[in-house]
């Protein structure tokens, strides 16, 4: 019994780094498939604010494109604008100098204060038509389980053979 806990436990550990390798491309594949942000900066233009971003895209597809107004002193800080026109909203092409206008005075009458504010340019994963990388994992996952329980399941049962009917104990006494 101790032998086939130790085996169990060293097929856990087999199977746990079989799941890491599985996973490991599947990952870095999905992470290829997003968008890439750079050179996110802004310019102060009277009542406009202007933020120009790059977006590398890994094809040729649309996005929608979100920017939210952060400080840094306060983490707690998060202004989503409302009058935004330009590379904004869905429907946005991957580029260079992609620009978004923000009218400031509209929300901000009496302006912001502060030299640590800053834009965050995000966008939401576009739908696609493909299979989710998480089915590929879990289903590698149910079948590196199937095979390591059916290897502990076979070890057992061949190193515990004995005919049918024939165990290791005595028979019982008789009946009196």
């Amino acid at each position: 019994m101790q032998k086939l806990l130790h085996r169990a436990c060293v097929l856990a550990y087999v199977m746990a780094a079989l799941f890491l390798v599985e996973a490991a491309p599947l990952c870095a594949m999905k992470a290829a498939d997003h968008p890439r942000f750079e050179n996110i900066r802004f310019e102060v233009a009277g009542r406009m604010v202007y933020i120009y971003y790059d977006l590398v895209p890994p094809g040729d597809r649309t996005y929608n494109i979100r920017v939210t107004l952060r400080r840094g002193n306060d983490k707690a800080f998060q202004y989503k604008p409302v009058n935004v026109s330009g590379d904004v909203g869905p429907g946005v092409y991957p580029g260079v100098n992609r620009r978004i206008a923000w009218n400031i005075s509209d929300e901000f009458p009496n302006g912001l204060e502060g030299e640590d504010l800053y834009f965050v340019v995000e966008t939401d994963e576009p739908p696609s038509g493909g299979t989710p990388t998480g089915f590929f994992i879990a289903g590698g996952a149910v079948l590196v389980g199937g095979v390591v329980t059916a290897i502990i399941l076979s070890k057992h049962s061949s190193t515990a053979s004995a005919p049918p009917g024939v165990s290791g104990f005595p028979p019982p006494p008789g009946r009196p």
